[in-house]
């Protein structure tokens, strides 16, 4: 009997870590696929498309972790309705919030002035960045919304369910962090890690 209840508690973990082996393969081929379509899309202006069909995947890859994710990445993207003041407006407001963060101050600007505008710069890029995702981590039935009304939604939700939004906030600023810190989590597990976690608050904190 207590042989029978080990073999099954063996089991168990097995099947658990084949499961999260399982997902955060399909993460890093998210990430890959991601990246190679975030670049084209520079050409074509629909960055936010690209970052759209990330979420819309992970989903699909929530539902089996076996499907072939590049097809269903593109597939998702070609789904996607083109808004073009969505693709030129995430864009350009993540640039103008990471040219603070990143770019160097001129010299004679005091070190805390750089620090306090740096730190100020890179929350409100986090938050940029959480407000256009909300929307997006929610049903399809969101992709047809105007710029103003999918912000509206993003920011009303941070407001309604701060617990949420706070963890969120947290989340993003850690994988950000190790992201800058390695070009090969950046590339390998960034983008679909950020999804998977983005998604897995959303649905499971109130």
């Amino acid at each position: 009997m207590e042989k029978d209840i080990q073999r099954n508690q063996n089991k168990g973990r097995e099947s658990i870590f084949y499961h999260c082996m399982t997902r955060l393969y399909a993460a890093i081929k998210l990430s890959l696929v991601f990246w190679v379509k975030l670049v084209q899309s520079i050409f074509t202006l629909r960055m936010f498309d690209s970052l759209n069909a990330l979420f819309q995947t992970n989903r699909d890859i929530r539902e089996d972790n076996l499907i072939k994710v590049r097809k269903s990445y593109l597939g998702n993207f070609k789904q996607l309705p083109i808004r073009r003041k969505m693709d030129l407006s995430w864009p350009l407001v993540t640039i103008y919030f990471g040219v603070f963060v990143f770019v160097p101050f001129p010299s004679y600007v005091q070190s805390s002035i750089v620090y306090f505008v740096k730190y100020v710069a890179l929350i409100l890029l986090v938050i940029w960045q959480i407000i256009v995702m909300v929307p997006i981590t929610v049903t399809d039935e969101k992709q047809n919304l105007r710029l103003r009304d999918q912000l509206w939604i993003g920011f009303s939700q941070m407001c309604s369910h701060a617990f949420r939004s706070i963890l969120l906030v947290a989340v993003t600023l850690i994988l950000s962090y190790f992201a800058l810190k390695n070009t090969i989590f950046l590339i390998f597990f960034f983008p679909g890690i950020l999804a998977l976690l983005v998604q897995g608050i959303h649905d499971h904190i109130v």
